[in-house]
């Protein structure tokens, strides 16, 4: 299972290779995703800040929360926002 870091780097203990390319794509709509959310709601932030944003509005979750979330949970929480 793959966990954002402090830096807001994915950690894996052992990716394969389509594995890897299966999670870049999912992190990058992720990203695409929150993007899309924070421009929606006229938030001057972008990429992980938005990320933790958008949790700790919706769900009062700290940062450290949010970074022990996989990109796999992020995403299915995602899914219910409105587009």
């Amino acid at each position: 299972m793959q966990k954002f870091s402090t830096t807001g780097v994915l950690q894996s203990d052992s990716m394969q290779p389509a594995d890897a390319q299966c999670h870049r794509f999912l992190r990058k709509r992720v990203m695409e995703r929150i993007d899309a959310i924070a421009k929606q709601r006229d938030w001057k932030l972008h990429g992980q800040p938005a990320l933790y944003m958008y949790f700790a509005e919706k769900y009062h979750w700290l940062p450290s929360q949010v970074r022990s979330l996989s990109t796999e949970e992020i995403a299915a929480l995602l899914e219910g926002e409105p587009q």
